[in-house]
Protein backbone atom coordinates (compact mmCIF):
# COMPACT_ATOMS: atom_id res chain seq x y z
CA UNK A 1 0.00 0.00 0.00
CA UNK A 2 3.02 2.58 0.88
CA UNK A 3 4.39 2.07 -2.91
CA UNK A 4 1.30 2.34 -4.20
CA UNK A 5 1.50 5.83 -2.95
CA UNK A 6 4.10 6.50 -3.98
CA UNK A 7 3.33 6.91 -7.54
CA UNK A 8 4.88 9.85 -8.92
CA UNK A 9 1.81 11.25 -11.19
CA UNK A 10 -0.30 11.83 -7.94
CA UNK A 11 1.77 14.56 -5.53
CA UNK A 12 -1.07 14.47 -3.31
CA UNK A 13 -1.08 10.73 -2.10
CA UNK A 14 3.07 10.78 -1.91
CA UNK A 15 2.49 13.65 0.08
CA UNK A 16 -0.35 11.41 2.11
CA UNK A 17 2.27 8.62 2.22
CA UNK A 18 4.95 11.05 3.49
CA UNK A 19 3.08 12.01 7.03
CA UNK A 20 1.50 8.66 7.17
CA UNK A 21 5.08 7.29 7.16
CA UNK A 22 7.01 10.11 9.17
CA UNK A 23 5.66 9.37 12.87
CA UNK A 24 6.27 5.68 12.14
CA UNK A 25 10.06 6.41 11.08
CA UNK A 26 10.55 8.52 13.90
CA UNK A 27 9.78 6.05 16.99
CA UNK A 28 11.89 3.48 15.17
CA UNK A 29 14.94 5.91 14.77
CA UNK A 30 14.42 7.70 18.33
CA UNK A 31 13.94 3.92 20.07
CA UNK A 32 16.81 2.27 18.08
CA UNK A 33 19.26 4.90 18.98
CA UNK A 34 18.23 4.83 22.25
CA UNK A 35 18.86 1.36 22.68
CA UNK A 36 22.25 1.65 20.68
CA UNK A 37 23.46 3.88 23.22
CA UNK A 38 22.65 1.78 26.00
CA UNK A 39 24.58 -0.89 24.71
CA UNK A 40 27.45 0.64 25.84
CA UNK A 41 28.99 1.42 29.53
CA UNK A 42 29.17 5.10 30.64
CA UNK A 43 32.65 6.21 30.31
CA UNK A 44 32.04 4.95 26.27
CA UNK A 45 28.86 5.29 25.54
CA UNK A 46 28.85 8.52 23.02
CA UNK A 47 32.28 7.25 21.26
CA UNK A 48 31.04 3.75 21.22
CA UNK A 49 27.75 4.46 19.76
CA UNK A 50 28.77 6.70 17.39
CA UNK A 51 31.23 3.98 15.91
CA UNK A 52 29.00 1.57 15.52
CA UNK A 53 26.56 4.44 13.92
CA UNK A 54 28.91 4.77 11.68
CA UNK A 55 30.37 1.96 10.56
CA UNK A 56 26.92 0.77 9.78
CA UNK A 57 26.05 3.51 7.67
CA UNK A 58 29.12 3.06 5.63
CA UNK A 59 28.63 -0.62 5.02
CA UNK A 60 24.68 0.29 3.97
CA UNK A 61 25.54 2.60 1.80
CA UNK A 62 29.17 2.09 -0.07
CA UNK A 63 27.78 -1.25 -1.92
CA UNK A 64 25.04 0.92 -3.62
CA UNK A 65 27.80 3.31 -5.51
Amino acid sequence: MYFGLLDPKSLPLVFLAIVISNPIQTSVRATGRRNIAESFPASVRYSGSALGYQLASITAVAPRR
